[in-house]
């Protein structure tokens, strides 16, 4: 796998340049866990701005609640 692969997979270069550390000496399995961290972060970031998302939804269907009261 190249590093524009694990870039592309979420990987920040100092993580590449571990991952290949890990690589040259035969740990697979500190790689997939090292890949499934990463993963694991990249989750929680996604359901963070998930969350910020379904707040601003809220927002924005209150406001327009409040404006169509107003049209009244």
């Amino acid at each position: 796998m190249t590093d524009e692969r694990l870039k592309e997979a979420g990987l920040t270069d100092a993580q590449i340049a571990a991952f290949r550390k890990l690589e040259c000496e035969g740990c697979c399995s500190a790689q997939v866990r090292m890949l499934r961290d990463v993963r694991n972060e990249l989750l929680d970031n996604i359901h963070g701005y998930e969350k910020i998302v379904c707040n601003l939804d809220l927002v924005l269907h209150e406001l327009q609640k409040k404006e169509e009261a107003w049209k009244r």
